[in-house]
């Protein structure tokens, strides 16, 4: 346990800290393997969302991304 201002913290072996996991090994695996599901998970939203659309507008968002 760790005290501050009098009161008693938990040690944890990890914690999530505005979107980023902290380990107490400092080891960055699990945040990557997390932005890496992120990713993937975007990704398929995307193809998703322009499987059926006009290839000119495919176009368009690539080139818009890509500049």
């Amino acid at each position: 346990m760790v005290h501050l201002n009098g009161s008693c913290l938990d040690l944890v072996q990890k914690y999530k800290y505005l979107g980023h996991i902290m380990c107490n090994d400092n080891k960055d695996e699990e945040a990557i393997s997390s932005q890496i599901r992120v990713i993937y998970s975007r990704g398929n939203a995307i193809i998703k969302h322009f499987k059926y659309s006009v290839s000119q507008k495919k176009l368009n968002t690539l080139l818009f991304f890509v500049n």
